[in-house]
């Protein structure tokens, strides 16, 4: 869900996974598509995600971070959990408890606060505490949720970030 160009899809169709994506963007898409040929891809808004055609793992990867609401989150975590026949994951998900750091760093990192402003207008990010996730996740009947602090060499935003997931029962 919210696959972009397929960047995360791709080691999986190399390994022999069947990979398909969500994504508002058709240009994203188009770039997916010719990665992975045999991968099916579907122009659409999150909560456009059909419980129909079951998948095995349900993810998104760097997706909540721009949704508009948290009740918005928690209706698309509704649709991915209604699709996932045995896990749904949340993958890099903006860390409330460290917001003020995130955008100090972010905010220098642009060079200053009207330039994080120009570039970042319209963008803003929706932050995420850590319980409220975990219950989120329990609440739509996945089991065994963890939240874990991400740890990714070399990206800048991994502490800042954590990832969910949770099994269906």
């Amino acid at each position: 869900m919210g696959c972009g160009a397929g960047a995360f899809l791709y080691p999986l169709a190399e390994a022999g996974v069947r990979v398909g994506g969500l994504d508002r963007s058709s240009a994203q898409l188009a770039l997916a598509s010719r990665a992975i040929p045999d991968g099916e891809f579907v122009v659409g808004d999150a909560l456009d995600l059909a419980p129909e055609p079951a998948a095995d793992v349900v993810l998104s990867m760097s997706t909540f971070i721009y949704f508009p609401s948290l009740d918005y989150a928690a209706r698309v975590v509704s649709a991915m959990v209604s699709r996932a026949t045995r896990a749904v994951a949340v993958l890099d998900v903006a860390d409330a408890a460290r917001r003020g750091e995130d955008l100090r760093r972010r905010i220098r990192a642009a060079g200053g606060e009207a330039a994080y402003a120009r570039r970042y207008a319209g963008l803003e990010h929706l932050y995420y505490d850590r319980a409220w996730m975990t219950a989120l996740l329990e609440e739509s009947g996945l089991t065994d949720v963890r939240c874990e602090t991400q740890s990714m060499e070399g990206y800048g935003n991994a502490p800042f970030r954590f990832n969910c997931w949770g099994f269906v029962p």
